[in-house]
């Protein structure tokens, strides 16, 4: 088993991930949280920390409909999130993790109508959660 390293700077993205299993998150939020959580990591390190837990493919980055900003979801262990979709809402950034047999489906009927085969990394639908719909 790999051992990983444990920065201040994964502590708190970890402690965050944990509190927020659901949600998605980018660095502004990260360091409000931490400003909230009276915690203390330099701006530089955690930017540094979240691109090497997204090429260790513990995190998944994306960027959400026009915006610039990375936001990050935790691609917990055990879990293929990294060979399926993701719906992610737009208002409160909870990621659902689709069913991995109604992805299979819906890909294949996208290839088949359209011709076009969708590649599952870090592949997501954006839309409203049902606590945000009501």
């Amino acid at each position: 088993m790999q051992r990983r390293y444990h920065s201040k700077g994964v502590q708190v993205i970890e402690d965050y991930m944990q509190r927020h299993p659901e949600q998605a998150f980018d660095v502004g939020t990260l360091l409000r949280d931490m400003r909230e959580q009276d915690k203390t990591v330099d701006r530089a390190t955690i930017y540094r920390t979240l691109d090497r837990m997204t090429r260790d493919r513990r995190l998944i980055a994306f960027r959400q409909d026009d915006t610039d900003r990375l936001f990050y979801q935790s691609a917990a262990e055990g879990e293929s999130c990294h060979r399926h979709l993701h719906a992610r809402c737009r208002a409160c950034g909870r990621v659902i993790h689709l069913e991995d047999l109604f992805a299979e489906d819906f890909l294949r009927q996208v290839q088949e109508a359209y011709g076009f085969e969708v590649t599952i990394d870090n592949s997501g639908l954006s839309g409203y959660c049902r606590n945000c719909r009501g």
